[in-house]
């Protein structure tokens, strides 16, 4: 159990350096507000130009979006055993992680607060407990 809580935490820690800290991710604080509350304005693009899936910055949200709440909604599961965690939790501790992270990046001016992520975070949360039912169903 202890191996687990450390990896959940190791996780979250590694989870809000990128998302707050890392520069690779162009997370300085911003003299403007950068936002996009404009829900699926991205996908828009990509309907209209799938030239844009070409683009290394829009594949690099989009999916890593969605990989980065991934070992969430594995995890969340594993580390609450006393309690059967079933998918409306993940989905809205998923939620609610991310748009907490979201208003966070709004508030302080760090990153760019955009209502996809929250969706694509919550996707990924949902995808990552789909394995885990899976890998519990295998070896179960």
């Amino acid at each position: 159990m202890f191996i687990k809580r450390l990896l959940y935490l190791v996780y979250m820690g590694i989870l809000l350096y990128f998302v707050f800290f890392s520069d690779m991710f162009d997370r300085s604080t911003a003299q403007y507000y950068r936002y996009n509350l404009q829900l699926f304005g991205p996908m828009r693009q990509l309907i209209a130009n799938p030239a844009v899936a070409k683009n290394f910055s829009f594949s690099l949200n989009f999916f890593g979006n969605i990989l980065a709440f991934m070992p969430f909604g594995f995890l969340l599961p594993l580390i609450f055993t006393k309690k059967k965690v079933i998918f409306c939790e993940v989905f809205f501790w998923s939620f609610f992680l991310s748009a907490v992270i979201e208003s966070v990046q709004l508030f302080m001016k760090i990153g760019t607060c955009d209502v996809d992520d929250v969706v694509l975070n919550t996707l990924g949360g949902i995808i990552g407990y789909a394995i885990f039912k899976l890998y519990w169903l295998i070896r179960y």
